[in-house]
This record gives structure tokens, C-alpha cells and sequence, in this order.
């Protein structure tokens, strides 16, 4: 089992790869579907690696950013096309992989608020984690 450090940007090219988040936080993994030979990826919690949260992924097309910006305009830092959305609409636990390389996002919905002042009677606290593995699906 490949373990990595908690927000770092790391190829994915085995199953078996593992990690920590814990509230807030989001892991992100490249891809080459080509090179793995992966048609999906799937994430799980690991026995023992905390259980209020659920961690899920969502999977968009790697953007190169030293590639032609979308937006450009005079006075304004240029802007690139985003892989994958802010929020995520279609989060899931197994994610088939587009062709070519993509970015993989790993995080959980739990005590996630949408504004900057959390619930006080989330049932999730700040020391909550939960610890995952990513498998390959062939």
C-alpha cells in the first residue's frame, strides 16, 4: 500500500494508495487513464481510520495552466478553465475516468457549511478524520 501526505498533488497509478482528511480538507491525485489502464476509480473508508465521515470523489479533465488562459483581461490575473466545480455536483464513491489525464478529488460532505460560520450544533467537530484508500477499477 502506497501512503501519501495529506494535500499534496501526486500521480495515482496503483490501487492502494491511502490517506487522511479530515474537516475541511481535500486531497487531489492526477491520472492517466492510458497509462493505468483504468476504466474507474472507487474510494472507501478503512476499518479503524474514523466513522462520521464518508469520504467521495469527483473527477474532472486536467487543465494545463501554463497553457492560453480563458479570461485575460487588462488589469485582472488571468484565469483557466476549472476541472472540477467548487461543489461538486455529482460526488460518488466510484467515478469512471474520462480519456486522456484527469485530476481526482478526494472529500467528504460532512460539516462542510457554505458560508464561513459553521453550524454550533454540527454533529461533526474539528477532530474528526477518516482515513481512505482509492482502488482502480479495470
Amino acid at each position: 500500500m502506497t501512503t501519501h501526505i495529506t494535500g499534496t498533488r501526486v500521480w495515482l497509478t496503483e490501487s492502494g494508495v491511502t490517506g487522511f482528511l479530515a474537516r475541511g480538507e481535500k486531497d487531489v491525485y492526477r491520472i492517466s487513464k492510458s497509462t493505468t489502464g483504468a476504466r474507474a476509480v472507487s474510494v472507501r473508508a478503512l476499518p479503524g481510520g474514523g466513522n462520521t465521515l464518508l469520504p467521495v470523489l469527483c473527477v474532472g479533465p486536467y487543465v494545463d495552466p501554463s497553457g492560453p488562459p480563458v479570461e485575460d483581461e487588462p488589469g485582472m490575473a488571468p484565469t483557466w478553465t476549472a476541472s472540477v466545480p467548487a461543489r461538486c455536483a455529482d460526488r460518488a464513491t466510484t467515478y469512471p475516468l474520462p480519456e486522456g489525464e484527469s485530476y481526482v478529488l478526494v472529500f467528504h460532505d460532512d460539516g462542510q457549511p457554505d458560508d464561513a460560520t459553521p453550524d454550533p450544533n454540527d454533529r461533526i467537530k474539528l477532530g474528526d478524520s477518516v482515513q481512505y484508500v482509492l482502488e482502480l477499477q479495470y
